[in-house]
């Protein structure tokens, strides 16, 4: 049996051993001994092969094959392939693959719709936004990119769907500054067919309109903001333009149908707005779509 430590006198120094630490090194209560706690364990990146399976992965499904469609062959990737026959198979009745198509399908409808909301959702920030941004960055002194397309240029539909009246590149400008001459060219005509033929037979055939008046409209508004006349506009080019006698009028017509290659516009022979559409890289249906869904806008 141990014999128990006598007791320490009052006022001695404390004796440190097996089971009594020091008082310093003491842990004190309600504090942890590791406040910093557990250190995280180190991330490993991963292996270089891992990559080159993941490339060599991909290489191997954008490889092509021939497949056929019906009475003729076509090349598709070996991904495209893979996708075909799974849907084939569903369309064939098997649940598994019907499954699987379906859920597919669901997730990328869910990732297209979200993609679309949010693509909705910047466009509308920023043209709310635009003025107060460029007003902050001028008055840094930073220059506002080029690229930005003025937000009464950013047309927004009735289904949520993003077009651009401005250009992004400069290809695109270049289109805009071509359906812009489109536009001068037609009013010239106007005003020279104006005063080629009476009222009446221009009622006759095309009401109270020329034709090359409404061209010369439609082209204008296919323009952005910067670049258009609009309805005020067009009426003060029209009335500075019967000011003009009938040689410079004349010669301002050969300049301008000049330089877009159609000089013989005193045989009538000026495009339609067909040419219009064309050098504003728009088909006929998407400018009617385009037409339709502007507010206020009718045929």
């Amino acid at each position: 049996m141990t014999k128990p430590s006598a007791p320490r006198p009052p006022g001695s120094p404390f004796d440190v051993g097996y089971g009594r630490p020091p008082q310093n090194t003491r842990f004190v209560k309600g504090q942890s001994g590791n406040p910093k706690g557990r250190p995280k364990k180190a991330k490993t990146p991963r292996p270089t092969e891992s990559t080159q399976l993941r490339d060599q992965f991909l290489q191997v499904l954008n490889e092509t094959v021939v497949a056929r469609e019906g009475e003729r062959t076509v090349k598709i990737s070996k991904l495209d392939a893979v996708l075909r026959a799974r849907i084939a198979t569903a369309v064939k009745g098997n649940p598994i693959a019907q499954r699987d198509v379906r859920q597919f399908a669901m997730q990328c409808q869910a990732e297209q719709e979200a993609e679309r909301k949010q693509e909705l959702e910047f466009w509308t920030y920023y043209k709310d936004n635009y003025q107060r941004v460029v007003q902050s960055m001028q008055q840094k002194g930073e220059a506002v990119p080029d690229n930005w397309p003025h937000p009464e240029d950013v047309r927004i539909s009735s289904k949520g769907t993003i077009s651009f009246l401005d250009a992004m590149d400069e290809a695109g400008r270049r289109a805009l500054q071509t359906v812009a001459r489109w536009r001068d060219a037609y009013l010239l005509q106007a005003e020279w067919e104006h005063r080629q033929a009476p009222a009446s037979a221009i009622r006759k055939y095309f009401g109270s309109t020329s034709l090359a008046l409404l061209n010369g409209l439609t082209a204008d508004f296919q323009l952005p903001t910067r670049l258009k006349l609009g309805t005020d506009g067009v009426c003060e080019r029209l009335i500075d333009l019967a000011e003009l006698s009938r040689s410079k009028l004349e010669k301002a017509l050969d300049a301008q149908w000049g330089a877009l290659g159609h000089p013989n516009w005193r045989m009538a022979s000026h495009p339609s707005i067909g040419a219009v559409l064309q050098a504003r890289n728009m088909p006929l249906d998407e400018w009617l779509s385009d037409v339709v869904d502007r507010p206020g806008a009718s045929l």
